[in-house]
């Protein structure tokens, strides 16, 4: 027996917020002057203010941060 459904199913994702988002504005604080905190220096500050997660998404979102302040090395110039 062959059975005809109307409609595809549809895929709907789950949203979930990330462990970091209560701490955004205070990485974004850390990662300009006068502070100029490297990702790891970030990571054990934030795990003193109470942050569980892992270092991983930090440097990521210090990748989106750099690209909007605009003080990334472009990848070229370390080309050899």
């Amino acid at each position: 027996m062959f059975f005809c459904v109307a409609e595809p199913p549809v895929y709907h994702r789950t949203f979930y917020s990330s462990k970091l988002e209560d701490y955004k504005e205070l990485i974004i604080e850390w990662r300009c002057d006068p502070y100029s905190f490297n990702g790891t220096r970030m990571f054990r500050e934030l795990k003193e203010k109470g942050y569980t997660g892992s270092i991983g998404p930090i440097y990521r979102f210090l990748r989106k941060v750099d690209e909007d302040v605009g003080n990334h090395i472009s990848k070229k110039a370390t080309v050899r």
